[in-house]
């Protein structure tokens, strides 16, 4: 079944630790894109096997900054969340 496993996979070397091994998946990613911050659903990544870094293509990348200018694509909902700056938690924790 190793072999199933493996056909799921593409050979790409990972940016931080060099394996030679990815997973394509689609991902529901929150990014800060040109200093503004949007959520993408399901956008096509490259997860790398060993470490878990997540790569996008620069052609999707460009296309979610296509879209943050405006280009007449339609948001497809609008989320709420809470931002928590690290430091300030870190305070009240000590």
């Amino acid at each position: 079944m190793a072999v199933e496993t493996r056909a799921r996979e593409i050979e790409r070397e990972c940016d931080v630790c060099y394996s030679r091994w990815a997973r394509v998946e689609t991902l529901d990613k929150v990014l800060r894109i040109d200093g503004e911050f949007v959520m993408v659903y399901g956008l096509p990544a490259e997860v790398c096997v060993d470490c878990g870094e997540e790569m996008f293509s620069d052609d999707d990348i460009e296309w979610v900054r296509a879209m943050l200018r405006g280009d007449g694509r339609k948001t497809a909902k609008t989320v709420t969340l809470d931002a928590y700056h690290f430091a300030d938690a870190k305070e009240v924790e000590d």
